[in-house]
């Protein structure tokens, strides 16, 4: 409301107010009690009543505000501070993993040569047995290993790709081979189609480890049923598919299992640590790909890789 002796056509009572705000001073930060005795009238004072109050609640807020960044600021610095604390943790862990499981590996190397010459009829097909649980059970720390030791390479920005001429028919092939060669019998079958060749330049470890993931967890989620493996060159890129006709992915988890430690399914019934399908990403897009899925419940999953080829002419 305007001070109660201050009407619309007093054009007067304005320019006095104006005046004596610059009779106040340039420079000034507040309003003085001076200020309000000297003033001419009272519509002037209770102006600068208001001005007093309004310069208190701003430097309130000021100060409120200079709190909340300083709050902020040390968050942040905590927050970065235990990132890199936990990096660190999964490098060192990782290397350190390496060196017992380095030394496993060589005493099973040298078992198992030791077995193929001795002569223990009766007692070598159990120990080939409790020698293949044991294998196994290596090759599953080795993976763990190698995904932790990723995560600190991908969050610290430490991917290195080692790009190189490469046929991705005969790189997915030989990879759907291999897990033929260790599947049990009576497995469900692995189906691979392909062009005749689909030739680019990629990290061939890298790739590798995203198709492996992905024909791990169609073999996982699969529920006994075929897995279906593909590549194949569509519109300068190069596709690889795998799909499976098992227990699918629902619409809200579709972009959850892309997340670090996530899952779609309950950890008491599937292993691993969730971080398979987050490396395959991040190591897709590290080769300015793109990696999706199409899945219902029920209906099985489809995960597409598209890695884009060499324009014709280039190189």
């Amino acid at each position: 409301m305007p001070p109660g002796d201050y009407a619309p056509d007093q054009d007067g009572v304005v320019a006095e107010i104006l005046r004596h705000l610059a009779e106040i001073g340039d420079g000034r930060s507040s309003i003085t009690d001076d200020d309000l005795a000297q003033a001419p009238n009272d519509a002037i004072r209770e102006l600068l009543v208001g001005l007093l109050t309004l310069h208190e609640d701003l430097d309130y807020e000021r100060g409120l505000r200079s709190i909340a960044e300083h709050q902020s600021d040390r968050l942040v610095a905590d927050l970065r501070a235990a990132v890199a604390a936990r990096d660190e943790f999964l490098s060192i862990a990782s290397h350190e993993l390496r060196t017992p499981l380095s030394t496993l590996k060589l005493q099973m190397a040298v078992l198992s040569r030791w077995l193929s010459q001795a002569s223990l009829p009766e007692s070598e097909p159990v120990l080939m047995k409790h020698f293949a649980v044991i294998d196994r059970q290596v090759g599953r720390l080795e993976k763990l290993t190698a995904e932790l030791l990723d995560v600190s390479r991908i969050t610290s920005g430490r991917l290195e790709l080692h790009r190189e001429p490469c046929d991705l028919v005969i790189l997915v092939r030989e990879i759907v081979e291999r897990f033929r060669a260790d599947q049990p019998r009576g497995a469900p079958p692995i189906v691979f189609e392909s062009d005749s060749s689909v030739v680019g330049e990629w990290d061939p470890f890298r790739i590798d480890q995203v198709a492996s993931n992905l024909v791990v967890n169609a073999i996982r989620y699969g529920e006994g049923k075929p897995v279906h493996v593909s590549v194949h060159a569509v519109d300068q890129a190069a596709r690889i598919i795998v799909r499976d006709e098992g227990i699918g992915i629902a619409a809200d988890h579709k972009e959850r299992i892309f997340e670090r430690f996530e899952r779609a399914v309950s950890s008491s019934n599937y292993g691993g640590l969730g971080l398979g399908l987050w490396i395959a990403r991040r190591v897709v897009n590290a080769h300015d790909g793109a990696i999706d899925v199409d899945s219902e419940p029920g209906l099985g999953a489809t995960f597409t890789v598209t890695l884009p080829l060499p324009t014709r002419g280039s190189g």
